[in-house]
C-alpha cells in the first residue's frame, strides 16, 4: 500500500520541517557523502546531493544490498563525476563495485555491500 497523503502533509509541521531544513544545511555544506543503503526515493532529500554529485563533483560513496533505480540514474549513467558504490553480488560473500575511475564494474569476492564488510577496509 502507498504512503496516502497525509503522510506528507505531516512532514511540513513541526518537528519534521525543521528536521528537514537542517538536514538540507547539512546536506549543502558536506563536502563528501557516505551512503548505506539509501535508495535516493526522497523526492525531499536527494535533489540537493543529486545536484552537488552532478554539477561540483562533490565524492559519494554508496554501500548498500542493492542499488535502486533511482541510484543507478544518479551514478551509473554518468551524471555523477566521482562516485564508489558498493551492491551485493549474487551471494552474501560477493559484491559488485562500481567506481567513477573505472567504466567496468568489477565483482569482488568479499562482502563489502554491507556495513560490517564496508569497515574491515578501514579497519
Amino acid at each position: 500500500m502507498t504512503p496516502g497523503t497525509q503522510k506528507y502533509q505531516t512532514t511540513h509541521l513541526e518537528p519534521y520541517r525543521s528536521t528537514i531544513h537542517n538536514a538540507d544545511l547539512a546536506i549543502t555544506a558536506a563536502n563528501s557523502y557516505l551512503c548505506i543503503g539509501y535508495g535516493f526515493n526522497d523526492e525531499h532529500i536527494q535533489p540537493n546531493i543529486m545536484s552537488k554529485c552532478q554539477r561540483q563533483n562533490t565524492p559519494i560513496t554508496i554501500i548498500t544490498y542493492a542499488l535502486s533505480d533511482a541510484a543507478r540514474k544518479l551514478i551509473l549513467d554518468g551524471k555523477a563525476q566521482n562516485y564508489l558504490a558498493i551492491e551485493r553480488g549474487a551471494t552474501d560473500d560477493q559484491s559488485i563495485v562500481y567506481s567513477s575511475l573505472n567504466k567496468t564494474p568489477v565483482t569482488v569476492e568479499k562482502n563489502i555491500w554491507s556495513l560490517e564488510g564496508y569497515l574491515s577496509l578501514i579497519m
